[in-house]
């Protein structure tokens, strides 16, 4: 008997395979995901699909869907997870980024469960719910959310309000063994979004061990998990870990994971016979219609919100919208020097556009001020 799990990760509100800024085809965007996962339910419709985090925000079209709240009553990125029926769906770090009302209002219309055991309230209760038991052909896979603890230390502390972000490794040892007890399940697979700290093949460190990403110690040091889903980290890598696959999907769409389990009964139980990860490119395959068509009307709004001038006469105040941004964050930060990205349709404009922040500041977190 075989279990195949689809993972997708850190989408970033990209559904279309289009640069939002030239025009110009790419190939990645959630429309291709789509695409694939209905040719593959129809071989297989047995497979479990997970979404494993950062799918609200990062693009010109999630910001405005953000600034348009009001226009819509079911998160038009949700539809578009609800009609291919993921199984399961794990928050990223950036669905805070419009504050935890905005992501309460987008879940309303969410028909999966939102899986984050270590995203818990002030009393200690989970904020979401920490597992969920999916059931094919008799066989029951526990599907474990877990987010990154480092959300704390991007987010406005009113983005957050309310919610504490606990170790992801302490909240695994507590769980796995929770569930295994009551549960009896034959598989258990944690949906980390966060990344991995280590080398698959070597172990060795290839980051600062911050606490960022624990995508390895989770897969060493978690007793009965039969694989972990990372993300975070935008990469594409598949392998394995003490027999424990993991797998990372990378971004926008460009790729789908997918982890598989082939089991054998022995003595009415299930067993682990072999288990497999790998990412596979979705470069090749056509967009989706029905996809396109659910976001056309908004990707038009956010063309129009784009392009409006923010401020005007530039030119009398600073010499171009660079300087002006970097006036900006000097003034905010109190600091004598700023760092601003340089983009190249900023440069000699006297218009501020919404375009040219979201190039410069593509994700509303935090303002990073190193100390003195």
């Amino acid at each position: 008997m075989e279990v195949t799990l689809l993972v997708t990760s850190d989408i970033h509100g990209y559904i279309r395979g289009t640069n939002e800024l030239t025009g110009e085809a790419t190939a990645d965007g959630f429309a291709r995901v789509a695409t694939y996962i209905k040719k593959r339910k129809k071989i297989d419709p047995n497979l479990i699909l997970i979404e494993n985090g950062d799918f609200l925000e990062g693009s010109m079209l999630a910001n405005t869907l953000a600034t348009h709240q009001d226009k819509w009553s079911i998160h038009p990125f949700i539809q578009l997870v609800n009609q291919l029926n993921y199984d399961s769906v794990v928050p990223g770090n950036h669905e805070f980024n419009y504050g935890i009302n905005y992501l309460k209002k987008a879940l309303k219309g969410l028909n999966a469960p939102y899986l984050a055991a270590n995203i818990v309230l002030e009393n200690g209760e989970t904020c979401w719910e920490a597992y969920q038991i999916v059931e094919r052909k008799g066989i029951r896979i526990a599907i474990v959310g877990l987010v990154t603890s480092y959300v704390t230390r991007w987010e406005k502390v009113e983005n957050i309000n309310g919610l504490r972000f606990l170790d992801p490794i302490l909240t695994a040892k507590k769980w796995v063994p929770f569930i295994q007890e009551t549960e009896q399940p034959d598989l258990i697979v944690l949906a980390y979004h966060g990344g991995l700290e280590r080398d698959l093949v070597t172990g060795e460190a290839t980051e600062y061990m911050t606490g960022e990403n624990v995508g390895y110690r989770l897969a060493t040091e978690i007793p009965g998990i039969n694989g972990v889903i990372t993300g975070h980290q935008h990469r594409t890598l598949a392998g394995a870990v003490n027999g424990v696959p993991l797998l990372q999907p990378g971004t926008r769409g460009a790729s789908i994971g997918e982890m598989s389990f082939e089991l054998q009964q022995k003595e009415q139980k299930w067993h682990v016979k072999s288990a497999k990860a790998q990412t596979i490119s979705l470069a090749s395959e056509k967009e989706d219609t029905a996809v396109l068509k659910e976001i056309e009307e908004w990707e038009h709004l956010s063309a129009n919100d784009r392009k409006k001038p923010i401020i005007k006469g530039l030119d009398s105040v600073e010499p171009d919208a660079y300087q002006f941004l970097h006036k900006v964050q000097k003034v905010a930060s109190r600091r004598k020097i700023s760092v601003v990205s340089l983009v190249k349709s900023s440069v000699g404009s006297t218009a501020l556009t919404m375009e040219m922040i979201l190039q410069n500041y593509t994700f509303p977190c935090t303002f990073a001020i190193l100390p003195l």
